[in-house]
């Protein structure tokens, strides 16, 4: 990001006082003053890099285990299928249940393979 140089609009930018009333601590504020967009940038790339990369190793593990059932998944119709997961809190005679949608092929077969178990699909709200 090209801020022209301006410390001073760096620092209005991020929410900075100069006296430090944002609880940065000083070197923190000086450095973000001095250098910028640098130092977050650099933090912020690593992050997503590490996210990636988590990602990556998960979604790897996740299409090992579900070869190990002799079955293969589509990741879009993973994604697609524990997306369309949905509870719906009900109301009825004084008292609240909370209904669980069915979780359809691709989504029953991620969760089988990583052994986790939906919560049942109508239960006590007063429970949860």
């Amino acid at each position: 990001m090209q801020d022209g140089g301006d410390a001073d609009a760096r620092a209005k930018v991020l929410g900075v006082c100069r006296d430090g009333t944002h609880g940065l601590g000083r070197g923190l504020e000086q450095q973000i003053i001095d250098h910028g967009f640098v130092v977050i940038g650099e933090v912020a790339i690593r992050g997503h890099v590490f996210c990636s990369f988590l990602a990556l190793v998960l979604k790897t593990a996740l299409e090992e285990r579900i070869a190990a059932l002799g079955r293969s998944g589509s990741w879009p119709e993973i994604i697609a299928d524990l997306d369309s997961l949905t509870e719906t809190e009900i109301a009825y005679d004084g008292k609240g249940f909370i209904v669980r949608s069915p979780p359809r092929l691709a989504a029953s077969l991620a969760l089988r393979a990583t052994g986790v178990a939906l919560p049942p699909t109508v239960r006590d709200a007063a429970a949860s």
